[in-house]
């Protein structure tokens, strides 16, 4: 028996390599990969601000869960890849409106990516 299935929506990009939008895993878990300001069309949005490439990260995130029947408020943990910790005021301001109530674990790494400046990958679980 497979432990786990592959969640893939055209609601959010697909990926650039060899890897999936997400796994659901037995638990039931899921596995978000690495999401990129990415539109669904795979238009990157390189040179928009931090904060509308947050909230196009975030958004991409609540797609795929909602493709699994779960919610951002399932997410138990994040893991956040900044281009400049300079940002996370910034990225503070766009997450908090995504996030309330019980909050998930989250840590903030900075990362030095050449085209876009945050990364988003989760973990859920369904309830």
């Amino acid at each position: 028996m497979q432990k786990f299935e592959v969640v893939n929506t055209l609601e959010a990009p697909q990926p650039a390599g060899t890897y999936s939008q997400a796994v659901l895993a037995q638990g039931p878990f899921l596995f978000i990969s690495g999401q990129v300001p990415r539109l669904p069309n795979g238009e990157l949005l390189a040179s928009a601000s931090i904060e509308e490439q947050t909230k196009r990260v975030l958004e991409n995130i609540q797609q795929i869960a909602l493709s699994a029947g779960m919610e951002l408020k399932d997410s138990v943990h994040l893991t956040v890849y900044l281009n400049d910790l300079a940002f996370k005021h910034e990225f503070e301001n766009v997450y908090k409106t995504f996030f309330t109530g019980l909050l998930p674990a989250r840590v903030v790494v900075q990362s030095s990516f050449k085209d876009f400046d945050v990364e988003i990958s989760a973990i859920l679980q369904k309830n």
